[in-house]
């Protein structure tokens, strides 16, 4: 026996049909909490009914957050049918069969004769319908949920009914393919780096991990979104963002002759408190020629400008709180320090 499952039709609707042998549609929301399937009306009938999502007509089995589509519940039946009714229903698959299912979506303009009902969980027919050669189609638009609601499934059944009065020659039956399940696609983001000077920049959109490269080879510890180069090479970074593992485009660097961090420009230079909620100092011996650029970890620029004799002060109280890189340069040599504005 299959499993019970939330927003199908239950057995329960084998009432609801025989209800309306006389009308070909379901007059009772009985089939919006129902089980998998039930045998009514006893009709050798065959209708086999398919539901569907299609994007732009094709049948898709994943969705995009957010976009158009079109669900359709299609059948078709022995001839003497004339009249038919449907119930359709879209949930998250999560909680589906537990009898917590919710509505996943939004369902657009109804066809004539159908409406939405038990809190929009369900769309049934409101009135009989006829069908052209031997088929019945119902298409409803349907918009997509938000990004991360996961799976969904789609439920379906169609009665169709001669309109005699009684029940011989009519049919029910639930979509072959009930509770087809339709994936969320995943859309990964581009991973992009931009380089200023030896300041190299990663950029997607959700990252959580951040791994460097200068060309095929790892560099141990460069896992933040920001990286120094240190040396001549071709960059990139791998990222993490969700389930999508992303490489960036690569970017090459030259180290300058005189190298970058050149040791000896570097310890003629001293730059106090490196965490500071407003000004930092910096004491050189000789400021002759001397420039600062300070950058945050994103790669922009926020403050420049040249350095006096002997001790500079620079006030960070207009910045937000963060982490951010000063490059001191005299043009040939350059030394960086990490400034943490709290």
């Amino acid at each position: 026996m299959k499993s019970r499952i939330t927003l199908v039709i239950f057995c329960a609707l084998a009432y609801v049909v025989l209800t309306s042998s006389n009308s070909g549609y379901s007059r009772n929301e009985t089939g919006a909490t129902g089980a998998t399937g039930c045998s009514c009306h006893g009709s050798t009938n065959s209708i086999n009914p398919t539901v569907e999502l299609d994007s732009a007509g094709i049948p898709v089995l994943s969705y995009v957050p957010g976009a158009s589509y079109t669900v359709k519940l299609s059948g078709a039946e022995m001839s003497g049918n004339s009249y038919f009714g449907y119930e359709l229903s879209l949930v998250k698959a999560t909680g589906a069969g537990s009898g917590s299912a919710a509505q996943a979506g939004t369902w657009g303009t109804m066809p004539s004769g159908s409406k939405t009902s038990t809190s929009q969980k369900m769309v049934e027919q409101s009135t009989r319908n006829s069908a052209s050669g031997n088929m019945y189609t119902v298409s409803i638009p349907w918009t997509a949920p938000a990004a991360g609601t996961g799976s969904v499934k789609i439920y379906g059944i169609i009665n169709g009914v001669n309109g005699d009065g009684n029940t011989s020659g009519d049919g029910a039956q639930i979509a072959t393919n009930n509770g087809l399940t339709i994936t969320e696609a995943v859309s990964c983001p581009t991973a992009t780096v931009t380089a200023t000077d030896s300041l190299l920049t990663a950029s997607a959109t959700g990252a959580t991990a951040y791994q460097w490269y200068n060309g095929s080879t790892m560099i141990q510890g460069a896992t933040s979104a920001t990286y120094i180069a240190t040396a001549t090479g071709s960059y990139s970074v791998a990222i993490t963002a969700g389930t999508c593992n992303v490489t960036s485009n690569t970017v090459s660097y030259t180290l300058p002759a005189s190298g970058i961090n050149d040791l000896a420009f570097t310890r003629s230079i001293k730059v106090y408190p490196t965490l500071t909620s407003d000004m930092v100092h910096i004491q050189v011996a000789s400021a002759a020629g001397l420039s600062y650029e300070l950058y945050d970890l994103n790669g922009a620029a926020h403050m420049n400008g040249s350095l006096t004799e002997h001790m500079s002060t620079i006030n960070l109280q207009s910045l937000s709180a963060a982490i951010y890189i000063l490059k001191i340069t005299d043009g040939s040599s350059t030394a960086t320090f990490k400034i943490v504005k709290q």
